[in-house]
């Protein structure tokens, strides 16, 4: 039988692991498959991370792009609740084209004909991929028209129980879940408190990375472009829905951010030059340590296949897909970032 942990513990007895870690490398976490992204965030495994931004930022489908980047790397496995994205056949789609980089949808939504399209064995192939890789959870199902965080952590362990062991989850977005406000006297805040200690103690019992994606609840700001385009700055994580307690309990915060592409921008005495597609991703807090830091990373979207890369030329000619910088391949060229 396995001998209990002591709830009080004297410091002197640790000193033999203190010395151990004291002359070891922190451990960070799973490169998540771009170089840029890879300076402010690794995917550590038994720790929460909280992804938020505007409406139409990019959120959702940076996270599916980080999702298939930790498959493509690390063969991770997931879990997926996203009601924004459309039926599961929806998503089943767009994480096979973020997948084969390319689009498989034979038409756009006007009805033309799209080029460069997947061909069927790739299709296919790319079907069977997912297949291995994730699991969904059908948000139009009967029991997930009002559910609890603890649902859903319950619906993992039925993942789990069927033998397909999870690596991360994504519950997107985090405001689907039904707050128990009765509980704690009418208080969201302290029932949000709550419920994010348990996203912790889960993600750490399980060993898993679990993925809440946020919305901003307000922004206080509105600023205009060199083109004349209205704009917010980036938001704070006092904006997020929930700001002050997501703040304090959660470990690592990704803020999404798309910027107007192609102009200039200015904050106060900064001035920044957009490209086409650019994305800021933006670090707000890094916990643990080694595992991720303060800062900011840029990439771009691709709206043909939703693929987030990165890009390195002067003249913004080259694109890199994920994990193509560090494996020193050849970049493809694109007439979207000509």
């Amino acid at each position: 039988m396995m001998e209990e942990q002591p709830l009080i513990v004297n410091p002197i007895d640790r000193v033999p692991f203190l010395d151990q870690i004291r002359s070891s490398i922190p451990k960070g976490g799973a490169y998540a498959g771009w170089e840029e992204l890879g300076q402010i965030y690794t995917a550590k495994k038994g720790f929460p991370l909280v992804v938020y931004g505007a409406p139409h930022s990019g959120k959702s489908v940076f996270v599916l792009n980080l999702l298939v980047n930790l498959s493509r790397q690390h063969g991770w496995k997931h879990l997926v609740l996203s009601s924004e994205q459309g039926s599961v056949d929806d998503l089943t789609l767009e994480i096979s084209e973020i997948y084969l980089r390319q689009p498989v949808r034979k038409f756009d939504e006007k009805g033309n004909a799209r080029q460069g399209v997947a061909d069927d064995a790739s299709f296919y192939h790319a079907q069977e991929w997912v297949a291995e890789h994730f699991r969904f959870i059908d948000p139009t199902a009967e029991r997930c028209q009002s559910f609890t965080l603890a649902d859903f952590h319950s619906w993992a362990r039925e993942v789990e129980e069927s033998g397909f062991r999870l690596d991360t989850t994504c519950l997107d977005p985090f405001n689907d879940v039904q707050p128990e406000l009765p509980r704690f006297g009418g208080r969201q805040d302290l029932w949000l408190t709550q419920v994010l200690k348990e996203a912790r103690d889960e993600a750490a019992k399980y060993n898993r990375l679990d993925i809440l994606v946020k919305h901003i609840a307000q922004q206080q700001q509105t600023m205009i472009s060199e083109r004349g385009q209205r704009f917010s700055p980036p938001a704070l994580m006092s904006e997020i829905a929930g700001g002050q307690s997501t703040g304090r309990r959660a470990f690592t915060v990704l803020l999404v951010y798309r910027p107007p592409s192609n102009d200039l921008l200015k904050f106060g005495k900064h001035v920044v030059q957009t490209r086409h597609g650019e994305s800021w991703i933006i670090c707000q807090k890094a916990k643990p340590r080694g595992a991720a830091q303060l800062g900011q990373a840029i990439l771009y979207y691709d709206q043909d296949t939703g693929c987030f890369c990165e890009r390195t030329d002067h003249d913004g000619k080259e694109k890199y897909y994920a994990g193509e910088l560090r494996a020193g391949s050849t970049p493809k060229q694109s007439d979207l970032w000509a």
